[in-house]
C-alpha cells in the first residue's frame, strides 16, 4: 500500500523469482533407446573408416552407465593435426613452476617483443648418447654451458637421462623455456634421444616446431622463432644432421632447414613473416647451429647445399688462421663437424671459441679395451670429458653497418 513492501512480500517475490529461474534453468530430459541421458557432449574422433578423417558425434552416458554415439558427419580437422599431417610438430613453451615445482606449459596471451640485445650468445653441443658416465658427464657439461651465460642453448643427441638433469639444473630453471620438459620429442627403439633446445625468459619466443625431413636415423630439426622490438625476427634452428655416408640425405636435409629460415614463414601460428629478403636484407636474423656430419673444412658436397648468403661463424672470427687442431670439434677426428652458419643484417660474430676441452677431474676411462676406446673417440686410460664432441660458443655483436 502507498508503494511500501512489507518483508514478507518481499520474501514471497524472492521465492517466486527463484522458482522461475529454476524453471527456466531445467533442462529437458534426453532419453536414448529407452534409458535416460545424464550427460550429453559433442566429440570429434579420427574415422575408423576414412584414413586422415575427422568425425563428429552426439556422444550420451546413459544412466546405466553405457554410451551411445551418434555420428553427426565429418568434422573440420584441428589445427594442430593439419600441421601434423604437413610435418610440423608445434612445441610448447615450457617454463619451471617454483610454486608448483614442475614444468608448466606457458600460456601468455600477448608476449611483447623483446628489447633489442646488443649481444646474442649460442652455445651448440653434441652431448653424446653413449651410457659411460653419463650422470657425471651430464653434470659437468650443463655447468660449462651456464658458466658463458649463453642465450639461446642447441643440443644434440639429448638422451632422457641427460634430459632429467637438463631439467634439474637451477640455472634452467630459473632462466629458460626448454622445448622438451617430458622426452616425448626423443625418438628410437633401442637408443632414445633427439635435439632439444632452451632459450632464455630475456627473449621473446613466439613459437618453435620440430619438422618431419627425409631421414632414415629419426633426425628433425628444431627452429624457434623470436621476435625482437620493431619487428625485426630471429629463426633459429638446430639439427644432428644423418650420420655416415649418407651425402644426400644430409643435403636433403639442408635444403629444408634453409627453406625454413629463409622464408621465415611460421607456419606454426600460420601467419607470413618475410625474415630474409634476397640474402642480408630486411634486418632480420637466421642461424643454424649443431652436428652437420660433414667437415666444414674439406669442400664436401653438402657446402654447396648452404646458401652463398650464409657465413661460416668459425671463419669469420679465426680468418687468420688456417686448419689447426684448435679448430676440431671431434675427439681424434680430425674434422669441423659442428658447426654455425649465420645471415643476419645486423649481427655479426665476435667472439667463438670451442668450450668443454678438459677432461674431467677424477674421472677415469675404465674397462674397456684399446679397440673400443679409439672406436669411440678415446685412447686408453685417458679421463673422461664431458662429450665425444667439444661444445662452440659464439657471441654475436650488433653493429649499425655491415
Amino acid at each position: 500500500k502507498n508503494g511500501v513492501v512489507r518483508r514478507g512480500e518481499r520474501r514471497m517475490d524472492l521465492k517466486a523469482a527463484l522458482a522461475r529461474r529454476a524453471g527456466k534453468k531445467k533442462k529437458k530430459q534426453v532419453f536414448v533407446d529407452g534409458k535416460r541421458a545424464v550427460s550429453t557432449t559433442t566429440i570429434r574422433l579420427r574415422s575408423m573408416e576414412k584414413e586422415g578423417v575427422m568425425e563428429r558425434f552426439t556422444e550420451h552416458i546413459l544412466e546405466d552407465g553405457t554410451t551411445r554415439r551418434i555420428p553427426l558427419g565429418i568434422a573440420e580437422k584441428p589445427e594442430y593435426v593439419k600441421e601434423q599431417e604437413e610435418g610440423i610438430y608445434a612445441l610448447k613453451l615450457m617454463q619451471w613452476d617454483s610454486s608448483e615445482k614442475r614444468w608448466s606449459e606457458e600460456r601468455r596471451i600477448d608476449r611483447k617483443a623483446s628489447e633489442t640485445l646488443e649481444s646474442l650468445r649460442f652455445v651448440t653441443y653434441n652431448v653424446w648418447f653413449s651410457e659411460r658416465n653419463q650422470d657425471i658427464r651430464a653434470k659437468t657439461l650443463l655447468n660449462i654451458i651456464t658458466k658463458v651465460s649463453p642465450h639461446i642453448i642447441c643440443l644434440q643427441e639429448v638422451t632422457p637421462v641427460f634430459l632429467k638433469h637438463l631439467k634439474a639444473h637451477d640455472s634452467i630453471r630459473s632462466s629458460f623455456y626448454i622445448s622438451d620438459a617430458t622426452g616425448t620429442t626423443l625418438r628410437g627403439k633401442e637408443l632414445q634421444y633427439g635435439v632439444v633446445m632452451c632459450v632464455h625468459k630475456v627473449l621473446c619466443l613466439q613459437s618453435w616446431a620440430l619438422y618431419v625431413v627425409p631421414s632414415l636415423m629419426n633426425r628433425r630439426p628444431l627452429v624457434a622463432r623470436i621476435i625482437l622490438e620493431g619487428g625485426e625476427q630471429l629463426s633459429v634452428a638446430t639439427a644432428h644432421l644423418e650420420s655416415m655416408e649418407h651425402v644426400h640425405t644430409r643435403i636433403e636435409q639442408l635444403n629444408f632447414i634453409f627453406k625454413q629460415l629463409q622464408s621465415g614463414i611460421d607456419t606454426v601460428k600460420g601467419k607470413s613473416n618475410p625474415v630474409l629478403k634476397d640474402g642480408n636484407e630486411g634486418h632480420h636474423h637466421a642461424f643454424l647451429l649443431g652436428d652437420c656430419n660433414f667437415d666444414a673444412d674439406a669442400n664436401a658436397l653438402e657446402s654447396r647445399a648452404i646458401p652463398s648468403g650464409y657465413k661460416d661463424a668459425w671463419l669469420v672470427t679465426h680468418a687468420d688462421k688456417k686448419k689447426q687442431e684448435e679448430s676440431f670439434t671431434v675427439l681424434d677426428l680430425k674434422q669441423r663437424i659442428d658447426q654455425v652458419r649465420f645471415c643476419s643484417s645486423r649481427y655479426m660474430p665476435v667472439r667463438m671459441e670451442r668450450i668443454g676441452t678438459d677432461p674431467i677431474p677424477g674421472v677415469k676411462i675404465e674397462g674397456i679395451t684399446d679397440e673400443k676406446s679409439r672406436a669411440q673417440g678415446h685412447t686408453a686410460d685417458e679421463f673422461e670429458r664431458p662429450s665425444d664432441h667439444f661444445g662452440l660458443y659464439v657471441q654475436f655483436d650488433r653493429r649499425i653497418n655491415i
